[in-house]
């Protein structure tokens, strides 16, 4: 069977267009559209020729690729296997331009000022030399959790577009908060967890007031300041300082201190994160959080504050408790929300043992949005005072005898 005229036709028009295609594009608009590919379909994309091999190697990719099938985003980060650390040379060659990288259970090479000699087996595929990472000049996420880490690495914080830096439990690491905000100036999100070499105070952060969004500190010890060096971070989300030595005073804050802040956990060192000297301190300290109550309404919501043991307000009183209602003093304070309306009470946490309400906004109008909802939550807190009617704060332990020992008379062995 001859081949007609239209079938040559085809198959020199094909030709054409296969032989050429590729060639149309050059480098920088080759890297381009690499760019809408995550990073392992690039990895197969540059073994087509030498020119696709180039253009993987500019190729800039973008840090949120795209939104799996939950709606998670999908980030175009390296995980490392542990059981080959090499893998990460070979792509460090390959796609230098990588934006994530993330090691975790990893032997890695000692650092300066190592606070352990130790011996390192260097052909060992668990094995990895941290300089490679030298090689991704545009990183924007770095994880390093529960690595090998010794001594310093001064390295890690010259990454000038890192936005993501977790470094936590690596209890021999040795580096400071000045190397974070002096090196990393793009920085939103950190997280120190456990790290107990972790040194520096909160005001070395100050570089990054306009870009941080997220800050977790928790259990690195050695790490000073005051909270209110973080107050005035106009973008500032998220704040986890618990177990460290940073200081404070919640009383202190103003109206436009921590605008943007929907999650916080505070050390005890700062006072009012957790515990109230005084009963006379509490209106004070409820009226410095409420506009961020304001702002947030789910922000402390099951947080509660407690009068200190060694309060000269404190007293305590082991009352038995019978029929589901205890008669232990109301030392808890809990903010609560009421349609529009912003409330704060002291309680025993138990049936009956509220206080009343300490209303911080004024009572909405029947038209205003948020009323019906008003109207049924101030019914709700008011049924659930009854120990304590007539009363905003704790009585005092005589005050507190009486009304007990008043009740039990009055309604005999229906509170006992």
């Amino acid at each position: 069977m001859t081949a007609t005229s239209l079938d040559i036709k085809k198959r020199k028009y094909s030709g054409a267009s296969s032989a050429t295609c590729t060639d149309l594009l050059d480098l920088d608009l080759l890297s381009t559209v690499f760019q809408f590919l995550h990073w392992e379909e690039i990895l197969k994309a540059r073994c087509v020729c030498q020119k696709w091999k180039q253009a993987a190697q500019l190729t800039c990719m973008p840090l949120n690729w795209s939104y799996d099938k939950f709606g998670w985003k999908k980030y175009n980060v390296l995980e490392v296997p542990r059981e080959d650390a090499t893998v990460l040379n070979w792509i460090g060659a390959a796609l230098p331009r990588l934006p994530g990288i993330r090691l975790d259970k990893l032997l890695v090479a000692a650092g300066q000022d190592p606070e352990e000699e130790e011996i390192r087996i260097e052909h060992d595929p668990c094995y990895l030399d941290l300089n490679i990472l030298k090689n991704f000049r545009n990183l924007q996420f770095l994880s390093l959790t529960r690595l090998d880490l010794n001594g310093r690495y001064p390295f890690l914080f010259q990454f000038q577009s890192l936005q993501i830096l977790n470094v936590s439990y690596n209890p021999n690491m040795k580096w400071d908060l000045e190397d974070v905000g002096r090196g990393l100036p793009n920085l939103e999100r950190l997280k120190a967890a456990r790290n107990p070499f972790l040194a520096g105070n909160l005001s070395s952060l100050r570089t990054l007031r306009h870009k941080l969004v997220s800050l977790i500190l928790f259990g690195s010890s050695n790490i000073t300041g005051s909270i209110h060096n973080l107050a005035d971070f106009p973008v500032l989300e998220e704040v986890n300082v618990t177990e460290t030595a940073i200081e404070g005073d919640l009383s202190r804050l103003g109206p436009n201190d921590f605008l943007a802040i929907q999650s916080w956990c505070l050390g005890e060192n700062v006072r009012g994160s957790k515990d109230i000297p005084r009963i006379s301190d509490a209106a004070r300290l409820m009226q410095s959080l409420y506009p961020m109550k304001k702002r947030k309404s789910n922000l402390f919501l099951f947080h509660r504050w407690t009068l200190q043991d060694d309060s000269l307000d404190y007293y305590n009183r082991n009352y038995p408790q019978r029929n589901n209602i205890n008669f232990r003093p109301p030392f808890w304070i809990e903010f609560l929300q009421a349609g529009p309306r912003v409330v704060w009470r002291w309680t025993n946490a138990a049936r009956f043992g509220a206080c009343l309400p300490n209303w911080l906004d004024p009572e909405p109008q029947p038209q205003e949005e948020g009323y019906d909802e008003y109207l049924k939550m101030a019914k709700l807190y008011e049924s659930q005072v009854e120990i304590y009617r007539g009363y905003t704060a704790p009585p005092t332990a005589a005050q507190h005898d009486e009304l007990v020992m008043n009740l039990v008379n009055q309604y005999g062995h229906a509170w006992l």
